[in-house]
């Protein structure tokens, strides 16, 4: 039986993981793109310690997570603030765990920008946050490697003569108290690991900037469940499937210097990324600090979003034409052939129609997320 339990419970340990296999801690695990970076880590032999406070997951992701093979012998669950020290500093000292993803972060930059409250939130829940989660990896001494899930929104609206984005990119027009809140994390982990360096420590770390994350897996196990959904192709798939729910979507300007007037932006499946996420853990090396762009290398439009997702679901959209947001960039793409040469990973989903196919299976099958398809 998977061990679960809550803050303040006794941990129990990991029963089977394989010499040469790491012991990684998960933080936000039951959510969108941690539940399958567990998933890969799993398949690949590594035993998991995840972490999630559900405070934008859903519980019932957690039994999907516990049913994934290889969980009932290496798959631990913590329900728990990845802030708490005490809390990481035992997790890691009991199950001696060598690595750690950092997942969990509030990431929606329209809502950090929308009131003073929510910028503050972000800074206390995106930084203010890690700085708990380093101090109890700090006290327990364990882990080696470190790799942080950051967010191109570091680069903030990068101008269309500037593309693609690279890793030297400047970060100054960081978006937003949710970019700016990722990049101060980018700050305090190059500060914490150029002190260990300074002290001999072989602590190694790697930051990976993703583009836009979608689609669900391949099977429809792990997806994006969220009570609201706050991506544009999740919501443009509700439209299709539950339009009593959401009976029209908006394109926010169509006059922008594209090919049909509408925004482009880069879309890395979420199997992808977890992939990569494990090819950057496994080429962590000891006093090594990395930087990766993650995403495709091209661009999609609304348009064509809009008109992937009707192909797909085989309904048509009823779609509003608004005002344009002002500071949007018209298009933003990355160059990723740095995390293609170093780390041998390349996308496996470079279609728009492929990556919003999971999409729609997803949906069909958990139209009301995790708990209504576990109840």
């Amino acid at each position: 039986m998977v061990n679960k339990r809550k803050h303040g419970e006794a941990l129990k340990t990991l029963e089977s993981v394989a010499e040469g296999r790491m012991k990684v801690l998960v933080t936000g695990a039951a959510g969108y793109i941690g539940s399958h970076a567990v998933r890969v880590l799993l398949n690949a032999g590594h035993g998991v310690v995840g972490v999630d406070n559900f405070s934008t997951s859903q519980r019932g992701a957690v039994p999907a997570l516990i049913a994934l093979p290889g969980a009932a012998e290496r798959f631990v669950f913590v329900e728990g603030n990845c802030g708490d020290a005490d809390l990481i500093q035992r997790a890691c000292e009991e199950h001696q765990l060598d690595a750690c993803i950092h997942f969990a972060a509030f990431a929606n930059l329209r809502e950090s920008l929308s009131t003073p409250a929510w910028a503050l939130t972000y800074y206390d829940n995106n930084t203010s946050q890690a700085v708990g989660l380093l101090r109890g990896i700090e006290a327990a001494g364990t882990v080696k490697r470190f790799v942080f899930s950051s967010t191109c929104c570091t680069y903030g609206d990068v101008p269309a003569e500037l593309m693609p984005i690279t890793e030297a990119t400047t970060t100054e027009g960081a978006s937003g108290a949710y970019g700016k809140s990722k990049l101060a994390m980018e700050h305090l982990m190059g500060d914490y690991f150029d002190a260990c360096a300074k002290n001999g420590r072989d602590f190694g770390m790697t930051t990976l900037r993703y583009f836009n994350v979608a689609g669900c897996s391949s099977d429809s196990v792990l997806g994006e469940a969220r009570p609201q959904q706050i991506r544009i192709i999740p919501i443009l798939m509700e439209s299709a499937l539950f339009p009593e729910r959401r009976p029209n979507v908006a394109i926010f300007g169509t006059d922008f210097p594209t090919r049909d007037g509408t925004s482009i932006r880069d879309y890395i499946h979420v199997e992808d990324l977890a992939d990569a996420h494990l090819a950057a853990l496994e080429k962590v090396s000891p006093r090594v600090s990395e930087l990766y762009n993650l995403g495709i290398g091209k661009g999609f439009t609304i348009k064509e979003l809009i008109g992937s997702t009707e192909r797909v679901s085989g309904k048509k959209l009823v779609v509003n034409h608004a005002p344009r947001n002002a500071g949007e960039a018209a298009a933003v793409w990355c160059d990723p052939a740095k995390a293609y040469k170093q780390l041998g990973w390349r996308p496996k989903y470079t279609e728009i129609d492929d990556i919003m196919r999971t999409v729609h299976d997803f949906m069909k099958d958990h139209p009301d997320g995790y708990d209504a398809a576990a109840a």
